[in-house]
């Protein structure tokens, strides 16, 4: 399907995420090692970082005590459906992952502190390109998997994203020493405006002041959330398969 759509743009010339990316990462991670990607990674790098509730999901359902998770998408799905008990296979290498905000946080810390990657490997993955909105906006500097935003007390990285009922923010100083991960368990949650974009709500300014807080022990406003892809309602309506889209945090006070 993702090679049947049309190009974002030229090679090299935008910035542009796509989940069919990270699922072809797998597929080449399979052809590569001649292993299911899912066990390589969870030898490789799950159990190498010492993650003890991460895992890819082998049922519809969430083992253990978790967090109920609702569906928004933007207002078309009203009131929001609960997605808890919901098949993640479709993601596969893009996403189908459960796991805990401790592991999350411990994850980074072993990547950025060179646990899982040689030296050379870690500085071609930070080895970034300018992410930007449809405005021209600068959201993010995207590299191989991972992104950096730049606030008023330095560089954090991570990563950002959503599926359905789902949405995960973590950041990570380069020596995982101060660390912010949070989730919601209302996904796309916002409103569509008369444009074809996201509007912000009162939800995106607080966690735009929780992440200035965070991350630089401000109290400052912050302003609300960035999103990398502003949706058509037209565009949403059309969609038959679900998507998951990054969520450009912007850097505290700004």
């Amino acid at each position: 399907m993702g090679l049947q759509a049309e190009p974002t743009g030229k090679p090299g010339e935008k910035w542009s995420y796509a989940n069919a990316n990270y699922v072809i990462a797998g597929m080449l991670l399979q052809k590569v090692t001649g292993e299911d990607p899912q066990e390589y990674i969870t030898r490789k790098v799950i159990r190498k970082a010492g993650l003890k509730h991460t895992n890819f999901p082998t049922s519809a359902r969430i083992s253990g005590p978790h967090s109920k998770m609702y569906e928004s998408f933007y207002g078309l799905i009203s009131p929001a459906r609960d997605y808890s008990t919901y098949d993640m296979s479709w993601a596969g290498t893009a996403g189908a992952l459960v796991a805990t905000m401790e592991d999350m946080n411990d994850f980074y810390r072993a990547l950025l502190t060179g646990e899982l990657l040689a030296p050379a490997e870690l500085r071609q993955m930070q080895t970034t390109v300018e992410a930007k909105d449809g405005e021209g906006n600068l959201l993010m500097h995207y590299g191989l998997g991972i992104a950096a935003v730049d606030t008023g007390c330095g560089r954090f990285w991570g990563h950002t994203g959503s599926v359905w009922g789902a949405e995960t923010v973590t950041y990570s100083t380069p020596d995982g020493k101060r660390q912010m991960t949070f989730g919601l368990n209302r996904a796309k949650y916002q409103q569509i405006d008369a444009t074809g974009h996201i509007k912000p709500g009162p939800i995106d300014a607080a966690t735009g002041a929780f992440a200035a807080k965070a991350m630089c022990d401000s109290d400052a406003p912050a302003e609300p959330r960035r999103f990398a892809h502003p949706a058509a309602p037209k565009a949403l309506e059309g969609l038959s398969v679900p998507l998951t889209r990054p969520l450009a945090l912007l850097s505290p006070g700004r």
